[in-house]
């Protein structure tokens, strides 16, 4: 799947959660860490927890390698996917 499809599925998951004011980034050309943002609000930290988790699943199920540290290390709703660059895995 290509990364444009992932994002575009991304976006459309958290929508379909009632996520609020998504937006996908494409910074690629902006800094090294990362190609894509997608960004998504929600109303209370029990949905924001419930759309990263969301967002996590799909990202999984589309095979997209996903990172996280403990929770006390992690912004609350905050995903590290995919390959990291100048191979890093």
């Amino acid at each position: 799947m290509q990364d444009q499809e992932i994002i575009l599925r991304l976006a459309q998951t958290l929508y379909d959660r009632k996520a609020g004011d998504i937006s996908v980034l494409k910074v690629g050309h902006l800094t090294v860490l990362c190609d894509y943002m997608v960004i998504a609000s929600g109303r209370t930290a029990a949905q924001v927890s419930a759309l990263a988790e969301d967002a996590d699943e799909m990202m999984a199920k589309a095979g997209v390698p996903l990172r996280r540290r403990s929770e006390e290390d992690v912004i609350p709703g905050m995903t590290d996917a995919g390959e990291g660059r100048f191979g890093e895995k």
